[in-house]
């Protein structure tokens, strides 16, 4: 029996230096909950680090941009404590290379708005 190996979808995004952070990624598919790591060929910004789980806040929220919160207890599996408590990323510093994330969550329906009238 033949094993097969599915590759994981890294994304790459930009993240401005800034209170708070301002992470760009076009058409990036997250919803507010869904938890991801960081990636990079050089060095994030001070306020991130690579391979510790980060959840995504519906703060300022676009198809194209979001922010993300360190607090709340995320964990790998996608399961969040303290959910009403989460802040924004603050970062400062300078940053180099290429950065990705990788979405730790399972994939989840997200319904569409409709106008009913």
């Amino acid at each position: 029996m033949a094993a097969t190996f599915y590759r994981e979808k890294w994304t790459t995004f930009t993240v401005t230096a800034a209170s708070p952070a301002v992470f760009s990624a076009t058409a990036h598919n997250l919803v507010e909950g869904d938890v991801i790591i960081l990636e990079t060929t050089g060095a994030l910004l001070t306020g991130l680090s690579v391979d510790i789980p980060y959840i995504v806040i519906r703060d300022k929220m676009t198809d194209d941009a979001f922010l993300l919160s360190s607090g709340g207890g995320a964990s790998q599996s996608g399961v969040i404590s303290n959910y009403g408590r989460l802040t924004p990323i603050n970062t400062s510093g300078t940053q180099s290379g290429t950065h990705t994330f990788l979405k730790l969550n399972s994939p989840r329906l997200v319904p569409a708005a409709q106008n009913n009238r």
